[in-house]
């Protein structure tokens, strides 16, 4: 019964929204937010649950039965969606108090959380294509929530379409591997990849990179990312830290031991890891929408996810995918109580908000000390599991790679923090927001400081699951974490970003030269979406020369001589046409007669 329901409630909270609501709108929040912790405590509720292989299983479609894998790489998702999407639908009694749609907002917010739930839980490619097509959906819907606003449907639309170019690919790779191993089970199509003939695995393999790289925002399919910082913040935080960009990292976890042999696999989604990570923290050097900071951010460790895996370190990239979950949640849900007060997201229109909103303040400062990578904060112990794996494994290029990423992380950071609550003041009164605001902030704050001290029971449930990762106790973690090299090279970066961001006017000054193209080219987002834009224009107006051409070429040509063909036919038989009745009847009598002559002939 549990099994099921972890799955069905969500859908079933959503349907029942519009129900609640013909009772008012605070009967319609309050059923909101009680279905959004009934979800937290139903995945919370898998925890003891956790085992390799299905836990149910069900004939949903003939023969292709449908199960709910409960491993601890599906467990611990659907967890962080659950409990985290819980505390957004708490925050959202505030935030969305004044705004028009709250039924069509809490009840995609509810199938959103529901849809990752799902994605994450299936046992099989198909019903998680399904699920991966609802979350996009649901983001698609939620991104453009203001509809009334271009820039927010405009929002909508660019994520809906970039998206769907990597599904393409995923959709591909599923249908492949079914043809050659006859089901659609996760761990079955895993057994039996051998059957795979090796240029199809190929194929497959970089379709299923394809929609990972789409869903969670990857160059060179990354730019609806930052656009989609149109929707509502609670939105935001909900697709950065619960939904839907961690599905393209779930896929590549959960089917790296399908395609880790195939030449080239690894090392690209390693290269796309590092290459995202460098240009996307650069791009939020130069950013002045926090939002969009902070979208440039996520872009950003996803690509140390990325990074990770394309290395084989499954378990740190899961690990810091929970760790980012707990703080970007945390700053996204502060922007929003900064931006609610202040009412711009413009970081030149703020300053000075420590003394207005001190407890916004010290949650921000939380969660910026999380992503910088500062101890005792989760950020620095999975961050740093990372690069120490990359260091271990010999990939020391990509490795430098992701450093400069890190110290490029720490400027934007200490940047964000000091243009928003130091400095001079900018902005009228502000206070820190409502207590359903607040609270969740406390719960994540408090999160990001202990959340690593669950490390290695993670790692055991991992293991115990049968996911082929290194054991880790919390003696070797510790080692691993302030006695390894890597420690070195953490100290190095940190205090590297704190320097350069310190004397910034100074470096700035002496390396102009090459500061300055740098910096704007990134502010340019390097040229991607002018890249785009150029080429779809380049596409639309091709597309219309052809369809000109075979319009007025081809299509009114054969109708011109079609038409020509008929007059000339008409013209030979015209002499038939005299109008006199005497050569008519004649001709008729004639005919009659051909016609009886023959038929006695034969």
């Amino acid at each position: 019964m549990l099994l099921s329901s972890v799955i069905i409630f969500p859908f079933l909270a959503a349907a029942l929204v519009p129900l609640a609501g013909v009772f008012g709108k605070r009967p319609r929040e309050i059923f909101s937010v009680i279905s959004g912790f009934v979800i937290a405590a139903l995945t919370l509720a898998l925890l003891p649950l956790v085992r390799h292989g299905s836990g149910v299983s069900v004939h949903w479609l003939p023969n292709i039965p449908v199960g709910i894998n409960l491993d601890a790489l599906s467990v611990n998702i659907a967890v962080i969606a659950g409990t985290i999407g819980s505390l957004i639908v708490l925050y959202s009694v505030k935030y969305m108090a004044k705004e028009e749609g709250g039924l069509r907002y809490y009840a995609l917010t509810l199938m959103f959380i529901g849809a990752m739930i799902g994605l994450v839980l299936s046992d099989n490619f198909l019903t998680l294509y399904i699920f991966w097509e609802i979350v996009g959906l649901c983001s698609y819907a939620l991104i453009g929530f203001f509809y009334k606003d271009p820039k927010a449907v405009s929002a909508g639309i660019k994520a809906f379409i970039t998206t769907r170019v990597g599904d393409i690919g995923l959709l591909a790779g599923i249908l492949l591997l079914f043809l050659y191993t006859g089901t659609f089970n996760i761990n079955q199509t895993i057994a039996n990849i051998g059957q795979v003939p090796p240029l199809v695995l190929g194929i497959a393999a970089f379709g299923f990179m394809a929609g990972a790289v789409g869903k969670s925002a990857q160059v060179p399919l990354h730019v609806w990312l930052p656009d989609a910082m149109e929707a509502p913040t609670t939105i935001s935080a909900l697709i950065h830290a619960a939904t839907m960009v961690n599905a393209g990292i779930y896929l590549m976890a959960r089917t790296y031991p399908m395609f880790s042999t195939v030449p080239g696999w690894s090392m690209i989604l390693c290269w796309i890891g590092v290459i995202t990570a460098l240009l996307a923290a650069s791009m939020a050097l130069v950013e002045k929408d926090l939002k969009r900071v902070l979208a440039y951010s996520t872009v950003s460790q996803l690509g140390f996810m990325m990074f990770s895996i394309g290395i084989g370190a499954i378990f740190a990239s899961q690990f810091h995918l929970m760790s980012h979950a707990v703080f970007k949640a945390l700053l996204f849900l502060s922007a929003g109580a900064i931006i609610h007060e202040v009412g711009t997201r413009n970081m030149c229109e703020m300053g000075c908000l420590y003394k207005d909103m001190k407890l916004t303040a010290v949650c921000f400062g939380a969660g910026s000390l999380a992503l910088m990578g500062i101890p005792v904060f989760n950020g620095f112990f999975s961050k740093d599991m990372i690069l120490g794996a990359a260091y271990a494994s010999g990939n020391y290029i990509p490795l430098l790679f992701a450093s400069v990423a890190a110290v490029f992380t720490v400027i934007y950071t200490l940047r964000m923090y000091s243009m928003v609550f130091l400095g001079v003041k900018r902005t009228g009164h502000a206070s820190d927001a409502p207590w359903q605001m607040t609270l969740p902030l406390i719960i994540l704050a408090a999160a990001s400081a202990v959340s690593w001290l669950l490390v290695t029971r993670f790692n055991r449930a991992m293991i115990a699951s049968g996911i082929e990762i290194e054991h880790l106790s919390f003696g070797e973690f510790f080692h691993e974490m302030f006695l390894s090299p890597v420690t070195l090279i953490t100290a190095a970066i940190l205090a590297a970003g704190i320097a350069l961001f310190y004397y910034r006017k100074a470096v700035r000054s002496a390396l102009d030269f090459v500061i300055d193209p740098f910096l704007a080219a990134a502010s340019l987002g390097f040229g991607f979406d002018i890249l785009y834009n150029k080429g779809i224009s380049v596409l639309l107006s091709s597309a219309s020369y052809v369809s000109k051409v075979f319009d007025e070429g081809i299509l009114n040509g054969l109708n011109y001589l079609t038409a020509a063909s008929a007059v000339s036919l008409a013209s030979l038989f015209r002499k038939t046409h005299t109008g006199n009745l005497n050569l008519n009847l004649t001709g008729m009598a004639l005919g009659i007669i051909f016609v009886l002559v023959y038929m006695f002939w034969r």
